[in-house]
């Protein structure tokens, strides 16, 4: 095998680490790399043969020291690759066929794919940001749970009749559609939760936030997404394309004292906080990811982000980088 013979097998191997070439054509291609071997290795020796000389002992003795070596090292190297080949090929997540295709080189097994963090269990789903979302809502103690209800930019709970425009943190407020907006406004030009108003970092501490609106929507591209039930509870369950890995959102509806007392449309929808500012308007709304049954709407069944009251009483599922 010569010099470029090697180096071509060695390309082969940097093709696969980068996920260009799939384990399969690198192998038919080193197939074609180790026939031209066989005929350049068959052709020198016949070379070598014809120089040969029958009183030229040392030549004899160096021509076969020398295509030992060489067959040593095309041994030594095509087991590395062997052993190299199989190792990557048995790495291969093997999914669901309706998801998106698992990637070779892709390690999954690097990083623990769930955990703690300041005493909250969290979970990987492999997204591309890096971001690891909490298994349960800020206030509940297991993923089917309500937990508490905030209004945008508070980090205390109300009680249910107080989640308004007149009782809202950020509101001055001067009658019904009459208010000024304090905070998070035209003037300050401030468009994510600060930290001080951010619930989920006030209340679970350490890295913990809410989720920007680019997050949620990350999140809803890169998960399969179905309606299941733990007991009588409905959920909205979130299972990872990329590493099948799940979580759960409870439908648990949102409080409002518009409509009524106790949390309105439970068990039929829901919507979560992120910490984006709608700025498309008067700055009294913020985006939140909302999901639906079709049963109710008459619509196919779905999540989407939407805009919502930021005086309105709603979950926070918390994340943290």
């Amino acid at each position: 095998m010569t010099t470029e013979q090697i180096s071509k097998l060695k390309e082969l191997k940097e093709l696969l680490d980068k996920g260009i070439l799939t384990t399969e054509e690198v192998e038919r291609e080193k197939q074609r790399i180790l026939q031209e071997s066989d005929s350049s290795f068959s052709s020198q020796t016949d070379e070598l043969e014809s120089e040969e000389t029958p009183n030229s002992d040392d030549t004899i003795l160096a021509s076969k020291r020398r295509s030992l070596f060489i067959s040593l090292a095309v041994v030594a190297l095509l087991t590395c690759l062997s052993i190299y080949f199989t190792n990557r090929q048995q790495d291969n997540y093997e999914g669901d066929d309706e998801w998106e295709e698992y990637h070779e080189g892709d390690d999954l097994l690097s990083s623990p794919l769930s955990g703690t963090e300041d005493g909250h269990e969290w979970v990987d789903l492999g997204l591309p940001s890096g971001v690891k979302w909490a298994t349960c809502n800020i206030g509940a103690s297991s993923p089917e749970e309500y937990g508490d209800y905030f209004a945008w930019g508070e980090t205390l709970t109300k009680e249910e009749d107080l989640y308004g425009d007149d009782h809202y943190k950020f509101f001055t407020y001067e009658g019904v559609d009459d208010y000024d907006v304090n905070k998070y406004n035209e003037t300050d030009r401030l468009t994510v939760l600060a930290l001080i108003d951010d619930a989920a970092h006030v209340i679970l501490g350490g890295k913990w936030r809410l989720p920007t609106k680019e997050e949620f929507e990350e999140l809803y591209a890169n998960c399969r997404w179905e309606w299941n039930s733990i007991g009588e509870q409905k959920v909205y369950c979130a299972v990872s394309k990329i590493n099948g890995e799940s979580i759960l959102f409870p439908a648990c509806g949102y409080y409002t004292n518009y409509w009524s007392i106790g949390p309105y449309e439970d068990e039929i929808a829901s919507f979560y906080w992120t910490s984006t500012l709608d700025t498309s308007g008067t700055y009294s709304h913020a985006y939140s990811f909302a999901f639906w049954e079709p049963e109710e709407y008459m619509v196919k069944s779905g999540a989407s982000i939407r805009t919502d009251l930021r005086s309105v009483g709603a979950p926070i599922r918390p994340v943290f980088h």
